[in-house]
């Protein structure tokens, strides 16, 4: 069955990605990154665990004990996508072996049906400190591993949490139990079968926002998770061959992708990736690869189109460590892109400012954290004129209606239009001159002058509310402007995110953005 639906799958993931390449959003799915040349890094992530369980019958070591060995064996760290427990999504009757209900009819169980206990950080506290502990990272899975929404075509019989208020709960519940347990904030998740829309029309994208989540994917999947063909030694085999067959066509073809692996039970109740993972950090040493965490590969390169020497990648990269959404969903800068006017107002909308229409809009608390995935400061900005989102309306999409909340597809045309009611606001429609005029359609491109004149307001309503000082306004502004040409061309959105990281975030070692790594 799960054969017939694969061809599908594709096509629906494949439109998704296109849509994804449309849409700038503060939170990045992330599948892979761009590297320089020769430099031969990818990460691995390990789902559903940590397992104390041994990964066949009769063995006497727990599962995620020989991955993590295996790993560091090879000077490698992981990523481990943890859960919290499965033991109370009964009652439930077993599935059938092979199939995707392998481990439970209503209810995913790890790492099998009536063994819950050998499974989750709940149950399992010490493995996950031994993790922290191996310099391995911890990333939210979710606690009960519960469908976020309904998904039909494949989990037609599974249960899914009543809303977004429910599995924003479970994830908030498995985000302290991480922290508590590896004295660090996780900043990844990845939601249980990649289902991303919840009973109420919310996303995945809307509950990492909140919980300060980069969305993590994958690139390369190494196959655990498929049923055995009947024979353990096959099954590892079956796992080993497609890396070993990626790297002898194309030695470089993995570097910046995320492998996704399994710390449990493929759908047959074994887990060849005992022994499979061996043999894969061989073949990737063997090519001169060094297997690091997701964070780590982030930190080396943020972004999926842009290497990290080059000036988009600079400029964005300080932006979104600022709070500001200057990639596309898909985790693309696309920098000889034209930028937009209502691209320019996302990425002009402060992180609180967005937070604050989000909350609104969801009757969610505002959450304590505000620094997003990986972001490691959150900059001087100015609020919303009045102190509420868009004078206490939620902002309407530009040239049409706002969304109805809980919308399905929603979230993108409500934070442009939030983005575009907070550039109206604090800008008044600055024009070239800095005088008022008709703001310019949001799909138009924005030329140098144009931005500039917006930039100068922005930072007039910084400095107002007391958000930033005069001098240092001036500073950026000029910095802005030194990097924007005169002419009143479409400008791309490299030279952009230059100035408005000039701007918005300036570099603390006072390097210009055309020229910082």
């Amino acid at each position: 069955m799960l054969d017939a639906f694969r061809p599908l799958g594709r096509r629906i993931k494949a439109w998704r990605r296109r849509g994804d390449a449309l849409v700038l959003d503060p939170v990045r799915r992330v599948t892979r990154v761009a590297l320089p040349p020769g430099d031969r890094v990818a990460a691995m992530t390990f789902d559903d665990g940590p397992t104390a369980a041994p990964p066949r019958a009769g063995g006497d070591q727990g599962l995620t004990m020989l991955l993590a060995e295996a790993l560091e064996s090879f000077g490698a760290a992981g990523t481990f996508n943890v859960i919290g427990s499965t033991a109370g999504n009964y009652p439930d009757r077993p599935g059938r072996p092979g199939s995707a209900y392998w481990n439970g009819l209503r209810y995913d169980h790890y790492p099998a049906f009536g063994r819950d206990r050998e499974a989750g950080l709940e149950h399992q506290p010490d493995l996950a400190r031994r993790l922290a502990a191996g310099g391995h990272e911890l990333s939210n899975h979710s606690y009960r591993h519960l469908l976020f929404g309904p998904k039909p075509l494949v989990y037609w019989r599974r249960a899914w949490f009543s809303g977004s208020a429910e599995a924003l709960a479970d994830l908030h519940r498995l985000h302290e139990a991480i922290r508590l347990a590896s004295g660090r904030e996780p900043a990844l998740a990845r939601p249980p079968h990649y289902v991303d829309v919840t009973r109420d029309g919310w996303t995945a994208y809307d509950l990492y926002d909140w919980l300060g989540y980069t969305y993590l994917a994958a690139s390369f999947d190494g196959g655990g998770w498929l049923p055995s063909t009947g024979s353990f030694r096959r099954d590892v085999e079956a796992m080993v061959e497609p890396l070993r067959r990626a790297l002898d066509h194309d030695p470089d073809g993995l570097r910046g992708q995320i492998i996704f692996q399994k710390d449990g039970y493929n759908m047959s109740g074994e887990a060849p990736v005992a022994e499979a993972l061996p043999r894969h950090l061989e073949v990737l040493h063997r090519c001169g690869y060094r297997v690091v965490t997701v964070s780590e590969l982030l930190d080396r390169s943020p972004f999926a189109d842009v290497e990290p020497d080059q000036p988009a990648a600079a400029a964005a990269r300080r932006l979104v460590e600022a709070g500001f959404a200057a990639a596309y969903r898909d985790n693309t800068v696309r920098p000889d892109r034209p930028m937009t006017a209502a691209e320019a107002a996302v990425t002009m909308l402060p992180r609180q400012a967005w937070l604050e229409a989000l909350a609104a809009r969801t009757g969610w608390t505002l959450p304590p954290r505000l620094q997003a995935g990986w972001m490691r400061r959150t900059a001087p900005a100015p609020g919303w004129p009045g102190g509420t989102p868009g004078g206490g309306a939620p902002g309407r999409a530009p040239g049409g209606a706002a969304p109805a909340p809980g919308r399905r597809g929603s979230r993108g045309a409500y934070l442009y239009a939030q983005a575009w009611a907070f550039l109206q606001a604090v800008t008044g429609t600055a024009g070239p001159a800095g005088g008022r005029r008709q703001a310019p359609q949001p799909a138009e491109p924005v030329s140098g002058p144009l931005l500039a004149a917006w930039i100068e307001a922005w930072l007039d309503a910084a400095v107002s509310q007391g958000a930033l000082d005069g001098a240092e306004a001036g500073r950026r502004l000029e910095s802005a402007r030194r990097a924007l040409p005169a002419g009143s061309g479409p400008l791309p959105r490299g030279t952009a995110l230059a100035a408005l990281a000039e701007a918005l975030a300036p570099d603390d070692t006072g390097a210009p953005a055309r020229t910082r790594l």
